[in-house]
């Protein structure tokens, strides 16, 4: 794991951007990487795996090559994002937490992104889009399906 090492010289000793480079560069926190990441920092296992699942964007479980977070934030909320949520599940035949089986998307529910003024928004692969509507859901999914 000389990619653990670069990132906590990078890092620091700090957990969460320890965990979130982590993330970045294996995909997820499985059991190993945490293992690694709890030797090289001095933390217990059970700390940063309580981290990583606590922090929607981290998580312990292997996720899609496409990441969508639907903000569920109050103001996404009063803007339809669990019509947006509904949209994505029913265009990717998939529910929120899943990923289809081709292993082309993972689809997710998080809190406040910081995108109120683009309500309903979501992430996409890290970048904020929004506000979107049935056109735009279907567009997006039509992207990831090449």
């Amino acid at each position: 794991m000389d990619k653990l090492d670069a990132i906590i010289k990078e890092h620091g000793k700090s957990p969460l951007p320890v965990l979130k480079a982590a993330k970045a560069e294996y995909g997820h926190l499985c059991k190993d990487v945490l293992e690694a990441i709890s030797e090289k920092i001095d933390v217990p296992v059970s700390r940063l795996h309580g981290v990583a699942t606590f922090y929607s964007m981290l998580g312990t479980e292997q996720i899609g090559e496409n990441v969508i977070y639907v903000c569920n934030s109050p103001s996404c909320y009063v803007n339809g994002s669990l019509n947006v949520l509904e949209e994505f599940e029913r265009r990717l035949g998939i529910r929120c937490g899943e990923t289809t089986a081709d292993g082309g998307v993972t689809l997710e529910k998080t809190a406040c992104i910081g995108c109120c003024d683009m309500a309903p928004a979501i992430l996409l692969n890290g970048e904020p889009c929004g506000p979107l509507g049935k056109k735009d859901i279907a567009r997006i999914v039509k992207s990831m399906r090449k």
